[in-house]
């Protein structure tokens, strides 16, 4: 569950999340990106990594679903 990710973060931490982020597993809200990622960094993650985001349903008919 991701209550369950969150605790383990708290406990052991995580080494993808960035310096500056309070957590990497902030809320688990589908489209809450939408309050924290700039456009600038939305066309960067998507050049970035569109192919495995549609592998695994994240973008549907090029626009993204989450």
């Amino acid at each position: 569950s991701f209550k369950n990710l969150q605790k383990q973060e708290k406990e052991k931490g995580f080494k993808e999340k960035s310096r500056k982020a309070e957590a990497f597993f902030r809320k688990g809200e589908i489209g809450d990106w939408h309050n924290h990622l700039t456009g600038k960094q939305l066309v960067s993650l998507l050049d970035n990594h569109d192919k495995v985001m549609k592998m695994f349903g994240y973008i549907k008919n090029d626009k993204p679903v989450f």
